[in-house]
């Protein structure tokens, strides 16, 4: 029987990103951790704010990065990322 799982999943790390007038390119570092199902890109105008998902990868796609093209959206955000294990955190 297997134990259970009380940790959450180590964090991925925002490795690059670059910044132009009309988009923003981030790029990341996948956790560590191997009971990883999914990293959750995640985006919020200002800390007064809820958090936004913005995308969701299932971490057999192996993509680790995000053009977030400008439509219209406020000069400011804050970004993050976490991963999601298979037990739930």
């Amino acid at each position: 029987m297997a134990r259970p799982d009380l940790r959450p999943p180590s964090a991925p790390v925002f490795t690059d990103y670059r910044v132009d007038a009309k988009r923003i390119r981030l790029k990341w570092a996948p956790s560590s951790s191997a009971d990883v199902t999914a990293h959750h890109l995640l985006r919020r105008p200002d800390r007064s704010h809820p958090w936004d998902t913005v995308l969701t990868v299932p971490i057999s796609q192996r993509k680790m990065d995000y053009l977030d093209a400008d439509k219209g959206m406020s000069a400011t955000y804050e970004y993050a990322i976490v991963a999601k294990g298979d037990a739930g955190h």
